[in-house]
């Protein structure tokens, strides 16, 4: 993400990765399932009913989306490729986080 926001508009559109097809969804599908996982585990644990949560969770990580995806749009049409090359930053930062 950074990278391909540095490269900028010039770029061969066919060097880009694209985070919908292959390899990429199945990484980004796997990570975000992980998290779901511990959430899970620590539900299950508690012993907390199902439904509920479940819906919640739902709900939520779909307004997220969405208002994000909104955000995205608008602060790329200001600022451009300097937005992607935040947003990368912002998705690192809290994985090397997780792993320490």
């Amino acid at each position: 993400m950074i990278v391909e926001s540095l490269r900028g508009k010039d770029a061969d559109p066919a060097e880009c990765l694209d985070p919908t097809r292959g390899s990429s969804l199945v990484i980004l599908s796997v990570a975000a399932s992980l998290d779901a996982l511990g959430a899970g585990f620590s539900m299950g644990i508690r012993g907390s009913a199902m439904i509920t949560p479940a819906i919640w969770f739902g709900v939520t990580a779909g307004a997220m989306t969405w208002v994000s995806m909104k955000l995205g749009n608008r602060l790329s049409a200001g600022f451009g490729r300097w937005v992607e090359a935040a947003g990368g930053l912002i998705l690192i930062v809290p994985a090397f986080e997780f792993v320490l």
